[in-house]
């Protein structure tokens, strides 16, 4: 179906010069000239202004602020801590290697993408929850440190124990008495007591198992559900659930390595559950951390059939697990409780919603006996409630209304759950903020920071009420700083390189095309004293797809995208809108696009362009879209139903049609193809492509293992069969996200030679 213009826009169109042949642009696969921005600045991450530190967390007794970051502005970070008394900080821990990321073992790579981790150094770390006790996952190996000032001590040769496993262990965690370690390794659950650095294995059967794995999350789990850990230690580390995952019968996809110049055979082979297909088959299990006989729990007790998904565990008591069982269709929800002992079970309580369930972690079980604390969108908007553990009811309501929605539970001190929210009203639905709710209901949430218009990315509590905040807005670079009697400023991202010339896009709001809603966007303009006053050639860069948020009051993705900002010194206007369908209004706003990806998004950004043409600031002869990932799939989506509007689109690792893509994701928005094969057929790019009128670009790393290269190939088809020309730029080494900084500049050079083709 042809895309529905505005009888305005389609007049200004009409009445225009026909699509001229395109200009070859003087230069490319060299720096642009115009613009202090160069390629090599564009590819370089992380960008200016927008680097932080990571994972901050408070010492159990309080004293310390630890977190990752980084001394030179690199990716390589390493561990630091702050004395909250005196504001000292001093490097903790530092790796010995600077790695590369493909010298990691597979495994580690794949729980890397999945968690979109581009730091090399160290990454990660935990403080044992009860004891002066830090672990340090580094160089391959585990270290552990008595309190800030003690010496790295590695746990044991990962060499040494070929019996046991082989190579660098896998999430490690630490118990809450800081006695041992238990960590993955070979596919298996294994343990090691700090005293004695033995390591023991607790699991058995899936070392060297094809398809079987203990203690790893799948590939759903860590992609689609956040969920990126398949094992839990109970309260006094006694004893390891575990999942068991069985992909046996899920489809074997394998993947070519073209690029491998040694091996012409070289290929990977990655089990994929292609949407309405056979999803992994899984199992949790209890075992004692010296090994023995496992507790099988039985997840059908949960009464949802047995094609289900394991999305969250936790440890109520040392003797029974909560198990977060969600139905295939996601909008049912079952926690379940398991007593091992006693070997009985319980539903404790059921979440229903007619779109589906968008999982959280706000889950805290026993603040007060008998009560659990939970997140719910049963109204509209995620807000706080606490259920009885006995019949599951409602027995108070924390958070209400729309201006303190929550998003991430931080943590809960001294009776105050702290959590990370704000307002889905369009004007605010940028901003996120602290917050803090008495748990006993007896006050409504206050703010806990005091700046406007900022974008809080992190936080922290400490039981002293020391308070660590991370924030940015379009107008300030990311400042990291701990709050205690003073405060003390951790990172200060404004004197990063290109800041002081980056200028902050405007906000706008529009209507959406069926006036129910008003949408959020921003637009960079170029300098009218050199460019004029508009109209100009325009880019749309979008996402535009569920459970992400483009538009926001952050540094990072708006005033550091230096792609816009580059495009904007060359003279061309951008801009960004949240469509239907995007994160941080509401279930209502997102769920607009169930059962039916690739239409209002559509229409939601063609009303961004309409806005930018009646207001003089966009040509309408020259507009092009840029997107990656959804947002590749929508620029392809743009071109093909809204000819009209898009002279040429860059579709960056698309997705062409959704019965190629996974299970968790695919069928919570769209069903299955069964179930909405009309669904599915209209928001396949492949049906419409004969509508293509402007110029496509296609950009893929063949060896993408979530968007798969696939995808590029089968809309290059279509684009062949309907006799429509295209451009293919393709990295023969790179997954779905390009990690190579080389790679990242030739894609920004060759994008940028395309659309001063096309819209010059």
């Amino acid at each position: 179906m042809r895309h529905r213009s505005s009888s305005l826009l389609a007049l200004v169109l009409r009445g225009a010069a026909s699509m001229a042949a395109p200009k070859t642009p003087q230069s490319t696969l060299r720096p642009a000239k115009g613009s202090a921005i160069t390629f090599d600045d564009i590819a370089r991450i992380p960008r200016p202004g927008s680097q932080g530190v990571a994972k901050a967390a408070f010492s159990p007794d309080g004293t310390h602020l630890t977190y990752l970051k980084s001394g030179d502005g690199s990716l390589t970070t390493q561990l630091y801590a702050t004395d909250v008394a005196t504001g000292t900080t001093k490097l903790a821990f530092g790796s010995e290697t600077n790695e590369d990321s493909f010298t990691l073992s597979k495994e580690e790579q794949m729980r890397r993408e999945r968690a979109r981790v581009m730091a090399t150094g160290v990454t990660t770390y935990a403080w044992a929850k009860n004891a002066d006790v830090l672990l340090v996952p580094a160089d391959g190996a585990l270290f552990v440190k008595q309190g800030i000032a003690g010496a790295a001590t590695k746990l044991f040769d990962v060499d040494a124990f070929p019996d046991v496993g082989r190579g660098p262990p896998l999430d490690a965690k630490l118990s809450e008495d800081g006695s041992r370690v238990v960590f993955v390794w070979n596919d298996e659950v294994c343990a090691v007591d700090i005293n004695e650095g033995v390591p023991r294995r607790l699991t058995t059967g899936a070392r060297d198992v094809e398809g079987v794995t203990n203690g790893v999350a799948d590939y759903c789990a860590m992609e689609e559900m956040d969920r990126y850990e398949g094992f839990w230690l109970s309260p006094t580390g006694n004893r390891v659930c575990f999942e068991q995952v069985d992909e046996t019968d899920v489809y074997l996809l394998k993947i070519p390595r073209p690029g491998d110049a040694e091996d012409p055979g070289a290929a990977e082979e990655h089990r994929y559950p292609f949407s309405g297909a056979t999803n992994p088959s899984v199992k949790l299990g209890v075992v004692g951390v010296s090994g023995g006989d496992v507790a099988w729990l039985d997840l059908t007790k949960a009464g949802l059939g047995e094609d289900t998904y394991l999305a969250r565990v936790y440890w109520a008591s040392d003797a029974t697990v909560l198990a977060c069982v969600q139905s295939r269709d996601q909008r049912t929800m079952r926690l379940v409780a398991y007593d091992i002992d006693k070997g009985t079970d319980r539903v404790v309580l059921e979440e229903t919603n007619k779109a589906w369930l968008n999982l959280n972690d706000c889950l805290r079980w026993g603040i007060v006996e008998g009560e659990v604390l939970i997140a719910s969108e049963r109204d509209g908007v995620q807000h706080l409630y606490v259920h009885s553990t006995g019949d599951g009811k409602v027995l108070r309501r924390l958070t209400e209304g729309t201006d303190c929605v929550v998003e991430e539970l931080i943590d809960i001190q001294n009776g105050l759950v702290y959590y990370l929210g704000g307002d889905v009203e369009p004007a605010k639905c940028t901003e996120r903020h602290l917050f803090s709710v008495p748990y006993d209901g007896s006050s409504p949430p206050k703010r806990v920071d005091d700046a406007a218009g900022v974008y809080l990315d992190a936080a922290a509590v400490s039981k002293s009420g020391a308070v660590f905040l991370q924030h940015s807005a379009v107008d300030a670079p990311v400042v990291a700083e701990l709050r205690s009697e003073t405060t003390t400023i951790l990172k200060d991202a404004s004197d990063a390189p290109l800041v002081s010339q980056l200028k902050p896009p405007e906000f706008f709001e529009i209507p959406s095309t069926d006036g129910a809603t008003t949408l959020r966007g921003a637009y960079y303009a170029p300098d009218a004293n050199k460019y004029g006053p508009g109209p100009w050639p325009t880019v749309v860069s979008c996402y535009g797809g569920p459970h992400v948020q483009f538009v926001a009051d952050k540094y990072a993705t708006m005033t550091g995208d230096l792609r816009a900002q580059h495009l904007r010194e060359r003279g061309y206007l951008v801009i960004k809108v949240d469509n239907r369908g995007s994160k941080r209004r509401g279930l209502a706003f997102e769920a607009a696009v169930q059962n039916k990806f690739g239409c209002l998004e559509v229409d939601d950004q063609v009303a961004a362009v309409e806005w930018a043409v009646l207001c003089g600031k966009a040509d309408p002869t020259r507009v092009g879209i840029f997107g990656w990932s959804y947002g590749g799939y929508l620029s392809a989506m743009c071109l093909a139903k809204a000819p009209m509007v898009f002279r040429c689109a860059v579709a960056g690792a698309p997705v062409a049609a959704w019965d190629g893509y996974d299970t968790h994701y695919t069928e919570r928005y769209m069903g299955t193809p069964s179930s909405n094969p009309e669904g599915y057929k209209e928001g396949d790019v492949c049906t419409h492509v004969a509508n293509v009128e402007g110029a496509l670009m296609l950009v893929h790393g063949l060896v993408d293992e979530n968007v798969h290269f696939r995808h590029t190939a089968r809309i290059a088809q279509a684009m062949v069969d309907a006799g429509k020309a295209y451009d293919l730029l393709c990295f023969p080494n790179e997954r779905h996200s390009p990690r190579s900084e080389k790679d990242r500049a030739y894609q920004e050079e060759r994008v940028f030679a395309f659309l001063e083709t096309w819209l010059k």
